[in-house]
């Protein structure tokens, strides 16, 4: 009778053990299954878990990276606020933040030819200005910078991807207008 209480007791034991390996397995490929990845499987960050500040460089002479640092952090909506400062007499109308390299990457663009008939600058020359990236947009382990620039003088600035990806955008956004000035009211 003795000899099946202890086997009772080590089948009880082996079995709790099978199952909390089975529930660390199931929560480990649970997350890695959550985690958003871009097209080239290249994770990007989990915005409420960030605590280090990532380094931010820039590719535009004139423009110089003046801080960096994390807003709402530990929340979801955890961002980047990168100050720029813009060392040129011409103010900038787009400019174009990545994270990643020449196979893998995210951007942020921030374009003011909205109107090319009246364009924003988005920073003034000899000003500094802030902008914010969400860190879930943000590919994990890879490179930050601000990689393309275009003045009001008309001066473009920067990687060649970058200010491509600049191009395009501003195509697409001249048709989209032209396309609604030929819609009837």
């Amino acid at each position: 009778m003795r000899f099946s209480t202890m086997r009772g007791r080590r089948l009880v034991l082996l079995s709790l053990t099978l199952l909390l390996v089975l529930s660390v397995v199931m929560a480990a490929l649970s997350e890695r299954k959550q985690q958003p990845k871009s097209a080239d499987n290249a994770v990007v960050m989990k915005a409420e878990r960030v605590t280090d500040v990532p380094p931010v460089t820039s590719k535009v002479k004139a423009l110089q990276i003046a801080g960096v640092s994390i807003v709402r952090q530990g929340t979801p909506q955890a961002a980047l606020a990168i100050d720029v400062i813009n060392n040129s007499d011409s103010p900038v109308i787009s400019l174009e933040i990545t994270s990643g390299d020449a196979k893998d990457f995210t951007s942020l663009g921030i374009d003011g030819f909205a109107n090319p008939d009246a364009p924003i600058a988005q920073i003034q020359p000899h000003s500094l200005k802030t902008f914010e990236w969400a860190l879930s947009s943000i590919l994990s382990g890879r490179p930050i910078t601000l990689s393309a620039a275009t003045f009001a003088n008309g001066k473009e600035e920067g990687d060649a991807r970058a200010l491509e990806i600049i191009h395009k955008d501003r195509a697409k956004s001249k048709a989209k207008r032209q396309a609604q000035k030929q819609e009837p009211q």
